[in-house]
C-alpha cells in the first residue's frame, strides 16, 4: 500500500474503514476467476541500450 493510501485509512474510523473493505470487496469480486484475480490492462514494455562514444 503507498504512504498516501495508509495515511488516508489511517483517518478513518472503524466504521468507514469496514465499509472501505466491504465496498473494495464488492468492486473486486467482477473480477476473480477461478485462477485468482483477472483484471483488464494494458502494458507497455520498452527495453533500450546506452550507446558508447564513438
Amino acid at each position: 500500500m503507498s504512504e498516501k493510501l495508509r495515511e488516508k485509512v489511517a483517518m478513518l474510523s472503524k466504521e468507514q474503514l469496514t465499509e472501505v473493505k466491504s465496498e473494495s470487496i464488492e468492486a473486486f469480486r467482477g473480477y476473480s476467476t477461478e485462477r485468482g484475480m483477472s483484471f483488464p490492462a494494458e502494458v507497455l514494455i520498452v527495453s533500450g541500450t546506452k550507446s558508447r562514444p564513438a
